[in-house]
């Protein structure tokens, strides 16, 4: 309003940086600034924004962060996309909102980058370690045959 000393707040997403301490401050003084990529603001009338939370990107304006999609991980604060998520490798797997990416227990399997989850081993087939990408074939496939 002109002439007025009211002040709005930013809506979350967005922030007024301190640059008036005194009312009535020169046109454009505080306007409402998007967050930049990678921080976010979740409240409103802020000055600062957040740096984004690890698992977590942040994209211009993000009124909260998202998380990496499973198969994805990171656990950097300052992600502007999903892009910036790294990639689980084979072997592997990860949750959405991961941090780390995680080792696929024996008797499971990650043939694949980018897992959100591993793979019971096949009938017939085991995997007796971590990080696997491949399943063995038993060798022994009727372990009790009956006489």
């Amino acid at each position: 309003m002109p002439g007025s000393d009211a002040q709005t707040k930013c809506e979350a997403g967005s922030v007024a940086p301190r640059k008036c301490s005194t009312p009535p401050c020169p046109e454009g003084a505080a306007k409402c600034e998007l967050c930049e990529a990678g921080k976010y603001q979740d409240e409103s009338g802020e000055e600062d924004c957040k740096a984004c939370q690890p698992g977590h990107f942040c994209e211009e304006g993000a009124p909260v962060p998202t998380a990496c999609k499973a198969g994805t991980y990171s656990n950097r604060t300052d992600l502007g996309s999903q892009a910036e998520c790294s990639v689980t490798a084979k072997g592997n797997y990860s949750t959405q909102g991961s941090t780390e990416q995680t080792q696929c227990s024996p008797g499971t399997h990650a043939p694949e980058e980018g897992m959100g989850m591993c793979q019971k081993c096949e009938g017939g087939k085991y995997q007796p370690d971590k990080v696997r990408v491949r399943v063995r074939a038993h060798p022994n496939p009727n372990p009790n045959p009956l006489p």
